[in-house]
């Protein structure tokens, strides 16, 4: 007789032709969920309510057993839209947002915010090599190479400095000559910076974590309810290389710009479906 549906079977049978249910192997007599102890031929855990059929199938009644606790940021998403695995959520993330909270999307820092920053630093070494019997032997060339190399560190120094990214850049460009420690420091400071910063999508809110100068951890985010308009704005070199700059618009507050965010695109699809399903 199957232990399942009670079916009778023919001698010798291994599987319950009804069923298709194993009928050589006994129930058990410790429940699977609770560990509680439990007498023959029970169909349910009499404690927690957990099914004891063997090989029970997904239409078999009964509690199942409770699901360990998710990590955090791998909370369900709106409906029809994917969250990201625990595995996928960077630590750093998965620290900051809460448990029941789910990661839609994560994008890091594109490299050429460095490649900006190492043509500034190697326009300021050459300079340095070049003046170092005479300074004012230099010429015209050299203060116009300092000149110039103020664009590029203007343009990586902005991800750390912001606004003042201009003044660090022409600083760096006037003590190059006499030695491009400034411009070393600020670089390594940068890379840092770099790889320890990360942009998200969460079901909750958008998020940029990053970190400054190894002292300190700067978190700005919107809420998702806040966000009025995400715009995604790419020049030539973002376009060729799969990066922008993404300005998020939130009421009541000045608008969140992410720069060197990778996969822009793909960070305002993910914003995008989310909200479409209703998770806005």
């Amino acid at each position: 007789m199957c232990p399942a549906c009670g079916a009778h079977q023919e001698g010798g049978a291994e599987f319950c032709a009804e069923c298709g249910v194993s009928i050589c192997a006994g129930r058990p007599t410790t429940c699977p969920g609770c560990a509680g102890d439990v007498a023959e031929g029970a169909k349910f855990c009499p404690k927690c309510g957990v099914s004891l059929r063997p090989s029970a199938g997904p239409d078999t009644p009964g509690r199942e057993a409770a699901p360990a606790s998710p990590r955090k940021g791998a909370g369900a998403g709106p409906k029809g839209v994917a969250t990201l695995a625990a595995k996928d959520v960077p630590e750093s993330l998965a620290k900051y947002v809460g448990r029941d909270e789910g990661v839609l999307h994560v994008s890091g820092v594109h490299w050429m915010v460095l490649a900006y920053a190492l043509v500034g630093l190697a326009v300021h070494v050459s300079v340095w090599v070049a003046s170092r019997k005479d300074i004012a032997g230099m010429g015209f060339p050299g203060f116009g190479l300092l000149l110039l190399s103020v664009i590029p560190f203007y343009v990586s120094m902005r991800f750390m400095f912001g606004q003042a990214a201009g003044l660090i850049a022409l600083l760096c460009a006037i003590t190059a000559p006499f030695g491009p420690i400034l411009s070393l420091l600020l670089v390594a400071l940068l890379t840092l910076a770099m790889w320890t910063t990360c942009y998200a999508v969460t079901t909750r809110r958008i998020i940029e974590l990053k970190t400054i100068a190894f002292l300190f951890r700067v978190a700005r985010e919107v809420g998702r309810g806040k966000v009025e308009s995400l715009d995604v704005h790419q020049y030539l070199a973002a376009l060729q290389f799969g990066y922008g700059t993404v300005v998020v618009t939130g009421s009541g507050g000045s608008p969140l710009r992410l720069l060197y965010v990778t996969r822009a695109l793909q960070f305002r699809e993910a914003f995008t479906a989310s909200a479409d399903a209703g998770g806005a």
